[in-house]
């Protein structure tokens, strides 16, 4: 996927999120990768914006954004956030424990 090629070797990302903008429907791997790309920026408020505008985010969106929150080692937002996940699944539980 170009996507995600773009977004391994573009640090920035703003050649990935232009590419990602000029999807006319956009599927939840396309969502899901740039997100991965944000939270691998370390970029925690920007992931939490993208996330939000996820129409329908699945497990593994949720637990990218989990794990975002994670690493920055709030373990109330963490807790809040897990308590909120529609389905949890073993990694999530994981980056609880």
């Amino acid at each position: 996927m170009a996507l995600a090629s773009l977004a391994r070797n573009d640090p920035s990302l703003d050649r990935a999120r232009r590419v990602f903008d000029h999807i006319p429907q956009r599927s939840i791997a396309s969502w899901n990768t740039l997100l991965a790309a944000v939270v691998d920026s370390r970029d925690l408020h920007g992931a939490a914006l993208l996330f939000d505008e996820i129409p329908e985010p699945d497990l593994f969106s949720w637990t990218t954004m989990l794990t975002a929150l994670g690493g920055h080692g709030d373990l109330d937002r963490v807790m809040c956030f897990f308590d909120s996940m529609p389905e949890r699944g073993i990694v999530s539980w994981n980056v609880v424990l």
